[in-house]
């Protein structure tokens, strides 16, 4: 019997040993070019493989097992193994349902998505010419406002996802790195090492991260191996950067500036010819600088970037190393950067695989001087007067020639900007790590185990020197040294099940515990009196150290969270989706620490059941979600000691008065706690429709968008006798917000050689703060029930007097007054946040050429320009410069314009008023790309696999009724930027 059941076995082995095949072929496309990194799955297993660059495959499978092959736009295909050779033809899918997107500790199909959640792929951030990838994502997601805080190298922008969903705290969304929470800085980032960035918009695709969900959630996805022959790739760029000017924005020139402060003389009543009155300026004058021409320059970008991809069915690896260099539009400024990428993932067998990433980068700034005061390049040429020298003459006094330069200089408190650039600096140097470690145990096929450990340290150190040489506001130099560090630590533990029941049903539960920890310190030294002029470190200084001149804080939080998930879908058309979350924070106290956050989604693809092979409607999805989300994110310029709210804070000084005279070390408690602080919470509610019509030429969604922010932090006034001034607490403040958004993408024209793909967005937008405690006014906004947040509170101009040349306002009724009543006769004036917003981009292809070009718009919103109030002041601020529009004054009874008579030194010009607030709605040409791929049988032919380059252009064209230098950026004007790249491959 034993050798009958030893034989049968043994015919039964090599039967099966025959029966498995090493399958193998070539996938293409339908234009027979080979596509590289599709995957193949063995179905109902986890063998797999993908492609390699020439589209060869091979998996070791069964006769009668059926592979699935699935790639990126393609539509996923069906083949059961009955041969050793399967070549295929992967048709393109316009709908892309079964793309794989990451979502939320995890992955999912697009299909099967319940939420509002934005994809932004590798190649749209390409296509911008940046070295900060933030301000590529400007138009790419429905939702997604970015504010390019200005347009200096290497400065990052803020982003808000639906609105502002907070009055105190912080209103950005949540940046999470390959799994694990980003506290760093996103100029940090590569994008030549970004595979896809997705925009988690709603309670039901972000709020399984809870705290720090209210506000959105972004994905950033780096690139990772491929089961492929190792593929090197370098990428270079090169260009030149400009300064913009839509509508001409100048100030006065020599003849215009003498001609404006002599008729300023007259007006107050002084001869303008008589040197004795201190105001002698003659007509004929030496020196016409241009000193904001002098301020700006043609900057340079240049980024070269080296990778390599590849790897086999066990371990595979990406490797990234870039370099980025840019010289800025204003003088003195630039930004260098160096980062290093490496992402290896291995399978030990087919149980454990184990995934390390690791993240370096060097950043090195210099960044604009005093940009608030009359000592920076810019700051300082707008306030310079045109007939004042750059360097010394001999009529100078020596006393005021610096290093050659000028400081006789009273137009500007002494200063000369172009020497600014020149004796002082501002500088940032950082370095960071950003390291992660995943582990994965399969117990079974279906239940699956994943830690995560991220562990992310930033070093800084910025220094900011004004040089012994330079004569204004310097005791023999200046110095001041900030070093600055932080660390977080990131873990998450989870455990997957993922079933099918019979035919129809699948199920998926994740449950998982996270924690956060974070901590930072700071040191400040500032230091007069050096020796030589050229050697001013703060350790070189000869000066006395006053104790005020060092200081030191420390920061820190930590959260800590259970969380859970299940999926459950119905013959892959119907999806349901429900998470909890409860999370604790260290903002709060013990009684109130805790917060339970959780949401549902739902969709459900009718079109299978009511258009089932309809050529006409091929996707129709119709979504909803509801659920909430926390915020804990209290550090904001709005707060002091946002982390520690809760606790008993004490000031240490030495300057405590226990007589007029006399001053005494002390300590005293410097806050009001209050240890019943708890989470703002999020309350969303979302409803979209995804549909694809005529053969997937046309697709797209619409969503609608409720969103409800309670429990807001607010600071009520306390009574004098507690000692204290205010207290944060939770009131009953609440904020809503709402909003319409499309996205549509069509394909016009497609054939074998040519496309044109046309893509468009739009976001609608509305907020009402509609419960508040009290009404509360600042200096230029105000809080109103019924109203927004970011509304403009200013008194209305009327224009100017004909008869007198007197500018005009408007009281709180709405009548005509010649008195500026600024503090009672203040209305809502206008917003900053747009109401509308979008972007249109048109993709032209063919063969081997490409174009694209995508135009971004922004409606509905105001900007107070400071610095026309400041150089249009009427004569306030002689003998500074004047922005030019000022030749535009009233000068006689029966002038009609906008700009008052000029006075010296006038005590009612430049107040604040809508005089100064302007529409700041524009229309963008954000970019332009022409791309050209030589054929690949021609490269091959030289031993490379692809060689392809690329022209673009970013900000090439603004419309705008701002006059300024740009709409969205004030201190630093956003450059255009020209550059070519090439790409290539071996």
């Amino acid at each position: 019997m034993k050798v009958k059941l030893l034989i049968f076995m043994t015919i039964l082995s090599l039967y099966n040993l025959k029966a498995q095949n090493q399958v193998q072929g070539k996938i293409t496309g339908i234009d027979q070019l080979p596509l590289i990194g599709v995957t193949i799955l063995v179905q109902g297993t986890n063998t797999g493989t993908s492609s390699d660059f020439d589209g060869n495959y091979s998996i070791r499978a069964n006769t009668g097992d059926v592979l699935v092959y699935s790639y990126l736009g393609y539509k996923t295909k069906l083949l059961t193994v009955n041969s050793n050779i399967l070549n295929i033809v992967l048709l393109e899918d316009l709908s892309e349902l079964d793309e794989v997107v990451v979502v939320a500790f995890g992955t999912s199909t697009k299909k099967a998505l319940t939420g509002a959640l934005e994809v932004v792929t590798t190649e749209e951030i390409s296509k911008q010419p940046q070295a900060n990838f933030t301000n590529a994502l400007q138009g790419l997601a429905p939702g997604l406002q970015v504010f390019e805080g200005n347009g200096q190298p290497g400065s990052g922008a803020g982003f808000r996802i639906r609105g502002i969903g907070s009055l105190l705290a912080g209103a950005d969304p949540l940046i999470v790195l390959d799994g694990a929470v980003f506290n760093g800085g996103l100029s940090q980032i590569n994008p030549n090492d970004i595979e896809s960035i997705n925009v988690l918009k709603d309670a039901a695709s972000a709020s399984i991260y809870g705290s720090r969900a209210a506000n959105g959630v972004i994905l950033i996805n780096l690139k990772k191996g491929r089961n492929q022959k190792t593929v090197f790739t370098i990428n270079t760029e090169a260009g030149f950067t400009e300064n913009t000017n839509p509508n001409d924005f100048r100030l006065m020139n020599a003849a215009e500036y003498v001609e404006y402060y002599r008729e300023a003389l007259i007006n107050n009543g002084r001869n303008p010819d008589d040197p004795s009155t201190g105001f002698y300026l003659p007509i004929n004058q030496q020196f016409d600088t241009d000193w904001v021409n002098e301020a700006f320059k043609t900057g340079s970008f240049k980024k070269y970037d080296f990778s390599a991809r590849g790897g086999n069915e066990s371990t595979s690896f990406y490797a990234g190393l870039g370099y980025t260099d840019q010289e800025g539009t204003v003088v003195g400024t630039g930004f260098e950067r160096i980062n290093g990428t490496l992402n290896l993932d291995h399978n030990l067998n087919d149980k454990i695989d184990i995934g390390v990433k690791m993240q370096l980068n060097y950043r090195n700034r210099d960044n604009l001087i005093s940009e608030g005061g009359r000592s920076g390049q810019l700051s300082g040429a707008f306030n310079t007067a045109p007939t004042e020298s750059i360097f010394g003459t001999p009529e100078t006094d020596p006393a005021l020639v610096g290093a050659g330069f000028n400081f006789d200089i009273p137009s500007n408190a002494q200063h000369n900007s172009v020497a600014t650039a020149v004796l002082n600096s501002n500088n940032s140097e950082s370095w960071s790590v950003n390291s992660t470690l995943n582990l994965g145990y399969n117990f079974t096929p279906k239940f699956r185990a994943e830690v995560l450990g991220n562990y992310y340290y930033a070093s800084f150190i910025n220094k900011e020197t004004i040089g012994k040489a330079y004569l204004a506001e310097t005791e023999d130099g200046n110095s001041e040294e900030a070093r600055f560090s932080e660390n977080t630590f990131n873990f998450v533990g989870s455990l997957a099940y993922n079933t099918t029941i019979g035919e129809d049903h699948k199920l998926g539960i994740k449950a998982g515990f996270e924690t956060t920890r974070f901590r930072s310190n700071a040191l400040e030294v500032a230091r007069r009196g050096f020796t030589f002029a050229n050697l001013n470190d703060v350790g070189l200084a000869s000066g006395p150290i006053d104790p005020s001149d060092v200081s030191s804080s420390f920061d820190g939080n930590a959260v800590a969270g259970f969380f859970g998930r299940v999926n459950y879908s119905y013959k892959n058309k119907a999806f349901l989706e429900g998470s909890l979350r409860r999370d604790g924070a260290s903002n709060f106290g013990p009684d109130s620490r805790w917060g339970t956050f959780g949401a549902v989604g739902l969709s459900y693809v009718f079109s299978e059941d009511l258009f089932p092979n309809s050529e006409w409607i091929n996707n129709l999805k119709l979504r909803g979600s509801y659920g909430s989300s926390g915020n804990n994110d209290f550090i904001t310029d709005d707060l002091d000691f946002g982390n520690f709210l809760w606790r008993d804070l004490f000031a240490l000084e030495k300057d405590f008065a226990i007589n007029p005279t006399d001053f005494l070390p002390g300590i005293t408690v410097s806050f009001a706690p209050n240890r019943s602080l708890r989470w703002e919470k999020n309350l969303q509610l979302d409803v979209g429709l995804d549909f694809g019509l005529f053969n997937n030429r046309l697709s797209g969604s619409i969503d609608y968008f409720r969103r409800v922010s309670e429990d807001l932090l607010f600071e009520l006034p306390l009574s004098l006798t507690t000692g204290f001034e205010k207290q944060a607490v939770n009131s009953n403040a609440e904020l809503l917000n709402t909003g319409f958004e499309i996205s549509l993408s069509a394909y016009p024209v497609r054939t074998d050689n040519f496309s044109w793909r046309a893509d468009a967005n739009i976001a609608f937008y509305d907020q009402e703060i509609q419960q508040l405690p009290e009404e509360v006014v600042f200096s230029d906004r105000i809080w109103q029930e019924g109203e927004r947040s970011d509304n403009f509170f200013y008194q209305r101009y009327a224009g100017v007097d004909p008869a007198t040349g007197d500018p005009l306002y408007l009281d709180v009724d709405g009548n005509v007054i010649s008195d500026y009543d600024g503090e009672q006769s203040r209305a809502i004036v206008g917003q900053r946040s747009p109401d509308t917003y979008g972007s249109v981009t048109n993709t032209f292809t063919y063969k081997d050429i490409s174009l694209s070009f995508m135009v971004f718009f922004n409606e509905g919103n105001q900007e107070y320009f400071n610095l026309g109030e400041t150089l249009n002041g009427d004569g306030q601020n002689f003998p500074a410069n004047q922005w030019a529009i000022a030749l535009n004054r009233w000068q006689q009874p029966g002038d009609i314009t906008n700009v008052p008579r000029v006075r010296l030194n006038n005590p009612n010009g430049g107040l604040e008023s809508t005089r100064f607030l302007y529409d700041a709605s524009y229309v963008r040409l954000q970019n332009v790309t022409l791309g050209y791929a030589i054929p690949r049988e021609v490269v091959r032919n030289i031993g490379l696999e692809n060689i392809s380059f690329r022209l673009s252009g970013q900000n090439l064209w603004t419309l705008t009724d701002f006059p300024g230098y740009d709409p969205t950026s004030e201190s630093y004007p956003l450059p255009r930027t020209i550059t070519f790249g090439v790409n290539l491959s071996f």
